[in-house]
């Protein structure tokens, strides 16, 4: 448990619009080569990471190729990153024997996080902007994984929203108003009504939101430095939609785009 902790803490620390690593030739085990940089552009991206000698990882792998067989019309990759020695015509035999489709990969994954270091199985799920929204066991927490991939996917084509990070029960209506572009000002009065509700789940809940609207506030500051070099046009889409929402706040680095 405290290994799978160290890898949470490393994962959540991941700037957006994230480098990724071990998708070479040199790397590959089975199945599709991919391309970080063209196969994973838009697209949520879900990392598994097992080994051959770890039971419950084997145990996993049906499961897996399940999710891939449903997922993989959409806008959705799953890769799996081998994590042990690379005893390649066991890995290779169990492979064929589960009937394995997706790209399998040696140690593969996202430029700083840890690695195969940490407990396995482990999976961790990677938004179209790059950063990690979830990860666990993808045994034990499968149903928990199946939601926020599927959330993640109902995501795509729309800005971000600004309650990332809390499920919601007594706001959904607030959806539309807490995303990037929208004027808040109403539903931040809202919620920090409900902050003060005699309910204290409802109050719970509102106060849960409007810490995240300001944690995904930075987290779309670091964004935006990020894209400046990387996509100057993507920054500029997303500058404008934060400046619709942040309007009356100083711009997160100094010079307009």
């Amino acid at each position: 448990m405290k290994k799978l902790t160290v890898l949470l803490l490393a994962l959540t620390a991941l700037v957006g619009y994230a480098d990724w690593r071990g998708f070479d030739e040199k790397s590959h085990i089975a199945n599709a080569k991919i391309d970080p940089a063209k196969d994973f552009e838009g697209k949520v991206v879900l990392v598994e990471m097992w080994g051959i000698n770890c039971g419950p990882c084997l145990a996993s792998l049906p499961h897996m190729e399940g999710i891939w067989q449903k997922y993989k019309s959409k806008p959705f990759m799953l890769v799996g990153t081998h994590c042990q020695g690379p005893d390649l015509p066991r890995i290779k035999a169990k492979i064929d024997e589960v009937k394995l489709t997706y790209p399998i990969y040696q140690g593969g994954g996202i430029t700083g996080d840890t690695g195969c270091k940490g407990g396995i199985p482990h999976a961790y799920l990677v938004n179209p902007r790059g950063r990690v929204v979830w990860n666990g066991n993808p045994l034990s927490k499968k149903a928990e994984m199946i939601e926020a991939i599927q959330d993640e996917l109902s995501k795509i084509g729309r800005p971000p929203a600004l309650y990332d990070g809390v499920k919601l029960k007594y706001f959904k209506g607030l959806k539309k108003n807490l995303e990037l572009g929208q004027n808040i000002s109403s539903a931040k009065s809202k919620l920090k009504a409900g902050a003060t509700n005699r309910n204290p789940a409802l109050a719970e809940e509102a106060t849960a939101i409007l810490e995240a609207i300001e944690k995904n506030k930075a987290l779309i500051e670091e964004d935006l430095e990020a894209l400046q070099k990387k996509d100057p046009k993507e920054c500029a889409k997303l500058l404008k939609l934060y400046k619709k929402t942040f309007k009356d706040e100083a711009l997160p680095f100094g010079k307009e785009i």
